[in-house]
């Protein structure tokens, strides 16, 4: 199944958004501004519309639309142009081609603005003549979904691996007015970090490192989720990216000893630009806690790729 992916900014500068150590972007991130800051991507909103005209000349069945995977799409920017608010409009006028909306961001704040929150409330809304209505009708499908990414439950790990994303609490907020306003919510625990205890009697702080996700913490954001009915956590592992431009961050460099601890000092998986942990070790050090509390929360868990593959 194809998938639509808009994103309004230039993804090689997507890291200077939110400052995110983790983000997998510095991997092939070479393109510099002089302030630092992400740009727009040049003629965005004609490129858009050309896009768009195409799909309806050539007739593309309904296919799911996602805003945005690589970058997010109300960073401060969007202040500015208001790029993202233009898409949104657009799927909109276009809803017919498009089945599940989704929309990934760290700034759910920006959505409760009125311009903003009623297009998404319109997006939730399927018309009986859209191709796909009697589909999400017979099977209780949301066709929109806002995933805010939200990975830590203390503003310490915030601060130290997110520095310029909005505060845990402005996060939490935003998500609990959103989510009463009727606009479907989906958290995105991501990445996942290994905590404490860790194998063979050792502890974050043997790597000069604190217990950046603990797992007090994961049950806290669980718990937020089942208190507020959130019906669905997105999770993926967290990747040490090797940076196109300078050296690995002393952060990073920390955390890819733990990874190397937790595989008994074999060597890392290398793909992507990215050291990641084996599946298997993965499954048990990242996963199965996570999944082990949404289970007894009676919510549902899925891997990034598998939510992005199976959207309908």
């Amino acid at each position: 199944m194809s998938k639509t992916l808009f994103n309004t900014t230039d993804t090689s500068l997507a890291a200077s958004l939110h400052g995110c150590q983790y983000c997998y972007v510095q991997g092939y991130s070479t393109a510099k501004t002089p302030d630092g800051m992400a740009k727009c991507k040049d003629n965005f909103r004609q490129q858009l519309l050309k896009d768009l005209a195409d799909i309806e000349k050539y007739d593309v069945p309904c296919t799911p639309a996602h805003l945005s995977n690589s970058t997010d799409p109300f960073g401060a920017i969007e202040n500015q142009f208001q790029n993202s608010l233009f898409v949104l409009k657009k799927l909109l006028e276009y809803r017919h081609r498009f089945s599940t909306v989704t929309i990934l961001t760290k700034n759910p704040a920006a959505l409760l603005y009125s311009d903003y929150l009623n297009v998404l409330l319109a997006l939730n809304r399927l018309q009986p003549s859209h191709p796909r209505y009697k589909y999400f009708q017979d099977n209780n499908l949301r066709p929109l979904w806002l995933e805010v990414s939200l990975a830590f439950w203390n503003d310490k790990s915030r601060e130290l691996l997110e520095t310029g994303a909005p505060s845990v609490a402005s996060r939490l907020e935003s998500v609990v007015q959103l989510q009463h306003a009727g606009v479907p919510i989906a958290l995105r625990i991501d990445p996942l970090f290994p905590h404490d205890p860790l194998p063979m009697g050792k502890t974050m702080n043997d790597f000069e490192l604190f217990d950046i996700q603990s797992y007090d913490d994961l049950q806290n954001l669980v718990s937020f989720c089942k208190q507020h009915k959130i019906r669905k956590i997105v999770y993926s592992p967290l990747k040490i990216t090797n940076p196109r431009v300078g050296r690995l961050p002393l952060l990073m460099q920390q955390l890819r000893r733990v990874y190397e601890h937790l595989t008994g000092n074999h060597p890392l998986d290398f793909h992507g630009g990215s050291w990641r942990l084996p599946h298997d070790v993965a499954q048990v050090a990242l996963f199965a806690p996570l999944l082990q509390l949404c289970e007894a929360a009676r919510v549902t868990a899925k891997g990034c790729k598998e939510n992005l593959i199976t959207t309908p």
